[in-house]
């Protein structure tokens, strides 16, 4: 049972692999039929059917959903870690308003490579999960279940002046940059020169720094600064 279902893994993936690399793929694949496990009427790859979901149980949908929605949680935590300064390495704490009880177990399941995966542990996770103290929160969209809320205790995490400091000198050098921008955009002598698609990308440039202004002031705000 174990070597056919590893026949069938390798089938599907020499099939999906083909357009990348197919004078390996099809050498596999010639391999494989040569030595019985794949019929030797079936077709080469370069015309082979694209495989399709078509056979697969009911609940490999679920799992893959379930799967998306664990990756989107992770993501959501190192974008946490990083918008308020904490080292990737560092031991962290996680919290989790599931949107659907479903989830619950599938969290159970995954507990222990989520957090290797995640570099955390996970403090605590259901449909009632409070917000603890100190905590950071992002929201966490899991279709088509609903958005979890995803919490990040920081007591102890942020030394909360340095990262003050940190934020307004990334500010005051990210306005020093739009200030050069905004001259630049008010000589009417530049603009009218320059080529158009010149023009646009510094447009386009001042716009990316204002964003990036705006999200440092909203951190430095939450810190109190």
């Amino acid at each position: 049972m174990a070597s056919k279902i590893a026949v069938t893994v390798i089938e599907k993936l020499l099939h999906l692999l083909h357009p990348m690399t197919p004078f390996v793929t099809e050498a596999l694949w010639s391999h494989l039929k040569s030595a019985g496990f794949v019929p030797k009427s079936a077709p080469d790859l370069i015309v082979a059917p694209w495989p399709t979901g078509a056979g697969l149980p009911a609940k490999f949908g679920d799992a893959v959903t379930s799967m998306d929605a664990l990756q989107a949680l992770t993501s959501a935590l190192r974008n946490l870690r990083v918008k308020n300064g904490v080292e990737e390495r560092a031991a962290v704490n996680a919290h989790v308003r599931l949107p659907d009880a479903k989830l619950v177990a599938v969290l159970t399941e995954a507990k222990p490579w989520f957090e290797r995966l995640a570099r955390c542990t996970l403090a605590g996770f259901s449909t009632t999960e409070k917000r603890p103290a100190e905590a950071d929160a992002d929201v966490v969209a899991m279709a088509p279940f609903g958005a979890a809320e995803l919490y990040l205790p920081l007591g102890g995490l942020v030394d909360k002046e340095a990262r003050k400091r940190d934020l307004a000198a990334k500010i005051e050098k990210l306005k020093q940059q739009t200030g050069a921008i905004d001259a630049k955009l008010a000589n009417e002598g530049f603009v009218a020169r320059a080529p158009a698609d010149v023009v646009a990308r510094e447009r386009e440039r001042l716009a990316q720094l204002q964003d990036e202004i705006g999200k440092l002031s909203a951190a430095l705000k939450e810190l109190g600064g």
